[in-house]
């Protein structure tokens, strides 16, 4: 019953951390995590840590889908990690591993999608990759958008990953952090597209996600990225109500 309740839901991709002190039990947890994981996702990456050092420097060059971490760790414990991690990136599930249960109610201050217990490492798991895979299956279907250009071709969007989107004379380019796609459209037909998905008409040439917006000045919108576009006169007020009112 578990396996068919999983088999529905797919990723084509995951990026997954796990970490704990004791190289034996991280290496247990790895392959328990690519057992569970392989048959519902087509390219899995596990990448282990022995300590939290190890972690944070992997932090600037992956981004991770899901923390598996131990609570049980010298130095920071587990639970004070999850919480500096969800400082960075809110929405990545912590998921906690740990031989002792009683660290389950302590670790309810950081709101984690999951408790493992080592000794039902099987059980627990199977169980937690099961709803981690749904989730993010379902994160990616709401988050992908099929925009339509003018000559009727569509392209599968992950509007999640997009900064803005610019008009350059006949065509709109879609501007992620990682690459651009060029569309033969007008910004005003992309605009009633991304309706309700957090977009906002900053400028005549420019259509920007709320999401992406890390700072607001009178004539200029500052991305998370560090550039900066153009924000037109009188508009700044109207931009950070629309800010309060999609943003957590």
């Amino acid at each position: 019953m578990l396996e068919d309740r999983t088999s529905s839901f797919s990723l084509a991709a995951i990026t997954v951390a796990a970490l704990d002190d004791e190289e034996p039990a991280l290496r247990c947890v790895a392959s328990a995590l690519r057992e569970n994981l392989s048959p519902c996702c087509a390219d899995v990456t596990i990448r282990a840590f022995l300590s939290h050092a190890e972690l944070y420097r992997a932090l600037g060059d992956t981004s991770f889908d899901a923390f598996f971490l131990d609570i049980d760790m010298p130095g920071q414990n587990g639970i004070d990690l999850a919480c500096d991690l969800q400082k960075r990136n809110k929405d990545t599930p912590v998921i906690f591993i740990s031989a002792k249960e009683e660290y389950v109610f302590e670790s309810f201050r950081v709101h984690p999608f999951a408790f493992v217990r080592k000794h039902r490492l099987a059980s627990d798991l199977a169980l937690a990759v099961r709803d981690l895979v749904r989730l993010l299956s379902s994160r990616a279907l709401s988050l992908t958008l099929p925009l339509r250009d003018a000559l009727g071709h569509s392209y599968g969007i992950d509007t999640g990953k997009v900064l803005y989107l610019e008009a350059l004379d006949k065509y709109v380019q879609v501007v992620t952090e990682t690459d651009k796609t060029l569309l033969r459209s007008t910004l005003k037909d992309m605009e009633e597209q991304l309706k309700g998905r957090g977009f906002y008409r900053c400028h005549k040439s420019y259509l920007v996600n709320m999401e992406k917006i890390s700072a607001v000045r009178h004539d200029a919108i500052t991305l998370v990225t560090g550039e900066a576009l153009p924000l037109r006169r009188g508009q700044a007020m109207e931009l950070k109500k629309a800010l309060i009112s999609v943003l957590p």
